[in-house]
């Protein structure tokens, strides 16, 4: 398979990258989306978007699910400009009735994508590790805010 990525935020690799949205769904067979709802990304899959999908792709949504514009998704999917759609996310959670949700060419999961078994042990591993290590007065292998160690004090002791 042949990745493909687009980020406005953060420029993915030359190797990659895609000049735009439109420029990703026309090459895609599979659209996954990871991102964030904003008011920039809230109904990012719609109608004009769906228009550019390589016919038969497929659609997987695993940020928010007010990412897609439900109605033109299950337009898109029973038109056959998609083959398939996978749901992990859902507007609004827990998901109401629709007829995307009961589409045969549909997988629904409840936002666990993410959480296998391993997947879940090796989070609080992480995170009981990180906790060991601050309270050893160690920098935790994983910080998600650089500016901590401005406001960290010397003086606990456990």
């Amino acid at each position: 398979m042949r990745i493909l990525a687009y980020d406005p935020v953060s420029e993915p690799p030359g190797d990659v990258r895609c000049d735009g949205l439109g420029d990703l769904a026309a090459r895609s067979d599979v659209i996954t989306l990871h991102l964030p709802l904003n008011e920039q990304t809230r109904h990012l899959v719609d109608d004009v978007f769906l228009a550019r999908v390589r016919p038969g792709a497929v659609l997987v949504n695993c940020g928010r699910g007010a990412l897609i514009d439900t109605d033109a998704v299950w337009q898109a999917l029973t038109d056959g400009r998609l083959s398939g759609v996978g749901l992990d996310v859902f507007d609004p959670e827990p998901p109401g009735r629709h007829p995307l949700y009961r589409h045969p060419d549909v997988v629904l999961t409840p936002h666990l994508m993410g959480l296998s078994r391993r997947a879940t042990a090796a989070t609080f591993t992480a995170a009981a590790r990180g906790v060991l290590d601050v309270l050893s007065g160690r920098e935790p292998g994983a910080v998600a805010d650089p500016a901590w160690r401005s406001h960290r004090t010397k003086e606990f002791h456990p």
